[in-house]
């Protein structure tokens, strides 16, 4: 079984500041964190899409069929929305943010912020090799960024997870 996702963060942030010789290695590391932060978003995204479909639908053969394996990205707008529309239509997806613009102000819009600069740091690294990331003067975040980043969209997602629970909870 694999390490827990904050195990994996951590240890690319040890092999990160351990000494080595030129530039080329840290660069990696930090690349292989913000891959793995990514990962772990797309996989948080689709046990709340399957936690929904649970307290909905609960045809768990649908939901992978139709919304999880034809999702690729962890933006708000263009992936986790969609896909909880598809769940529980747009009225109920635009309480869910209401709900949780009332009781936790601008942290919806903070968690779309973050995805989104997020999604474009991952295409960047994914769609280049490191020569490319260079020559564009690349950004390398340390591991330790990409565990900080971690941490805040947590807290983001329990929030809008719980918004989404109470909203349902009313039907």
């Amino acid at each position: 079984m694999s390490p827990p996702f904050e195990d994996t963060l951590r240890l690319l942030d040890t092999w990160y500041n351990e000494p080595s010789i030129g530039n080329d290695r840290p660069k990696l590391i930090s690349k292989l964190a913000l891959l793995e932060l990514c990962g772990w978003i797309e996989v948080t995204f689709d046990e709340l899409i399957y936690k929904v479909d649970k307290l909905t639908i609960n045809d768990t053969d649908w939901v992978s069929e139709n919304l999880i394996k034809k999702t690729n990205g962890f933006t708000y707008n263009l992936h986790l929305r969609p896909m909880i529309v598809k769940l529980i239509g747009e009225v109920l997806a635009r309480r869910v943010e209401q709900l949780m613009e009332e009781k936790y102000a601008g942290e919806l819009d903070r968690m779309k912020s973050i995805l989104g600069s997020l999604w474009d740091k991952r295409c960047s690294f994914a769609h280049a090799n490191m020569a490319v990331n260079i020559i564009a003067q690349t950004k390398f975040d340390a591991p330790s960024w990409s565990s900080n980043q971690h941490r805040v969209l947590k807290k983001l997602f329990e929030k809008y997870e719980l918004s989404l629970n109470e909203t349902l909870s009313d039907l």
